[in-house]
């Protein structure tokens, strides 16, 4: 695995560009040329724009809008791919860990008396293991010591590594292998930024540690998401400023911190989780290296 450091970290010199195939914004195969719209409402996968659902923030984002190439002017130059890079979340964006993580604290929940369903395991996502479990307690009139709630924690952590051990590549989310290897070939850069301590046995499990630059998890940025810590440190190591990354996220908090960030971000899932987001599809097989990296041109 290859990491890249930046040359300044104050960004006062270039970074060095990297050699690669031309900057993703017109695309001759399918005939259109991806221009940024007014700041408005997000759109969804389907092409249409999406039900803000009266959000009182609708024009942070910026919507991309498909043109029909006999319409739209190339640019007269077509700039490269230098230095852009791509922060995938892994928990529900390269795989479904979901039900790993559900059926991880269920016996915890259990154990504590408290009601858990799939609601609620939606709510841990992005989370880290003692953030979950305070999740979990909510407003309870809880007695539990510092002790007490390691121990939840760790019980929860030993069943799912019992879970991960049993992955294989086949838990790779259809589309994400396709993807990855579609943004190495364009030239970008690629981290794995996640919240999990666990992160490095998961992604051995998948296979996928020769496409990825760099690996940023709970270990190395000790505050959860949505702090933006684990974003800065992804692009930090790669090198590469926050404006010139964008984020793949699946969950509410890490589309804030990823904002929080300075960063373009890609919502995976429902759009009422992830309103915020700058474009919103149902799953990463929806996505290419083209239209990830288009939104930087934005």
């Amino acid at each position: 695995m290859n990491t890249f450091v930046g040359r300044n970290p104050t960004w006062s010199s270039p970074l060095e560009p990297l050699s690669s195939p031309p900057w993703p914004h017109f695309a001759p195969q399918t005939g259109i040329l991806v221009q940024p719209q007014a700041p408005g409402v997000p759109w969804t996968d389907a092409g249409e724009p999406a039900d803000t659902h009266g959000d009182p923030h609708p024009g942070r984002t910026q919507s991309e809008t498909l043109l029909d190439a006999n319409t739209a002017t190339r640019p007269a130059t077509t700039p490269h791919v230098c230095c852009a890079a791509v922060l995938f979340d892994m928990d529900g964006v390269l795989a479904d860990t979901a039900e790993l993580h559900y059926h991880s604290w269920e016996p915890v929940a259990a154990e504590l008396g408290i009601p858990f369903d799939r609601r609620v395991n939606d709510r841990l996502r992005g989370l880290s293991r003692a953030d979950s479990l305070a999740v979990l307690l909510g407003g309870r009139p809880c007695t539990l010591t510092a002790d007490d709630r390691t121990r939840y924690t760790s019980q929860k952590n030993a069943e799912y590594l019992r879970l991960v051990a049993q992955m294989t590549p086949a838990h790779l989310l259809p589309g994400a292998s396709d993807l990855l290897r579609g943004l190495r070939a364009s030239g970008a850069r690629i981290a794995v930024a996640s919240s999990s301590r666990n992160a490095n046995r998961v992604l051995d499990r998948l296979g996928i540690k020769p496409l990825l630059d760099v690996i940023v998890d709970g270990n190395t940025a000790r505050r959860s998401k949505p702090d933006p810590e684990v974003f800065l440190a992804a692009a930090d190591q790669l090198g590469v400023r926050p404006s010139q990354c964008v984020v793949l996220e699946d969950a509410e908090a890490g589309v804030a911190a990823a904002l929080a960030a300075g960063m373009r971000v890609v919502g995976i899932g429902p759009f009422e989780r992830l309103r915020g987001a700058h474009l919103v599809v149902g799953s990463i097989a929806k996505l290419d290296a083209e239209r990830v990296l288009g939104l930087l041109g934005d």
